[in-house]
């Protein structure tokens, strides 16, 4: 009677796990998380235009130290023309942090129909430019298979002299930006910018290791499930013998 009582609690607070919300659910980077970018251009950009990126690098320093979803990330990155990076570091809003329109972070888990801030106080919009998450596909990155949301938006400026027309893509299950194409027309030029992540922290998605070729959430469904499954047979094979011996 002993053990079946173990077994059931046991069943019981398996349950509960599997079912808990974790804390911050939307925030998908935790302190140590970084990524990494590489920027490629075509055709020339609009007159007076910044000096493009050449590649950048993104550490999450401290994250909800003040609330939820902010941080205190370092930003290093460098110019198409300059050998020698460029740091800074900033305490952001993590859903506002952005460079070139899209955000480098979206809340985990995003699904299609969501709001996603892709344009805010960074570069000077407020309120921030959102844009809806329209579709969700399965993409390869850093050569392991991760389930992508994606959008498509236009921006223009004040006087309308300059658009950028853009397709972004967000790993769903971390919201971290993982590829973006911008198309930048203006005083008679187009610009277009490639944007693609290169590396990124083993917690983010181990991608040196592919578990069989299955994504880290479903190697952890399948050993929840075979724990909850021995469980329950656990309990089964207890309580007939319970029933035996009575």
């Amino acid at each position: 009677m002993h053990r079946l009582k173990i077994a059931i609690l046991l069943l019981f607070f398996l349950t509960i796990a599997m079912n808990m919300p974790t804390m911050a659910d939307s925030v998908g980077v935790r302190r140590g998380d970084f990524a990494e970018y590489e920027f490629s251009y075509t055709g020339e950009g609009p007159l007076g235009a910044p000096k493009p990126i050449s590649w950048l690098k993104l550490e999450f320093l401290e994250v909800g130290y003040y609330g939820e979803s902010t941080a205190y990330i370092r930003v290093t990155l460098k110019f198409a023309d300059d050998d020698e990076p460029t740091l800074l570091t900033a305490s952001v809003e993590l859903f506002e942090v952005n460079w070139m329109h899209a955000g480098f972070v979206i809340p985990a888990d995003s699904e299609i129909g969501d709001a996603v801030v892709v344009e805010g106080i960074w570069n000077g919009r407020d309120p921030p430019v959102q844009a809806e998450i329209e579709g969700e596909e399965t993409r390869a990155c850093l050569d392991v298979n991760r389930t992508a949301v994606y959008a498509n938006y236009s921006i223009s400026d004040e006087s309308h002299i300059e658009t950028t027309s853009n397709k972004v893509y967000w790993d769903k299950q971390t919201g971290v930006l993982v590829e973006g194409l911008y198309h930048t027309l203006g005083n008679e030029s187009i610009r277009t910018t490639l944007v693609v992540l290169t590396e990124c922290s083993q917690r983010l998605w181990p991608h040196d290791m592919h578990f069989f070729g299955l994504e880290r959430w479903q190697l952890v469904a399948i050993i929840v499930s075979l724990g909850g499954t021995s469980s329950t047979a656990i309990v089964l094979v207890l309580y007939r013998r319970k029933r035996r011996i009575e």
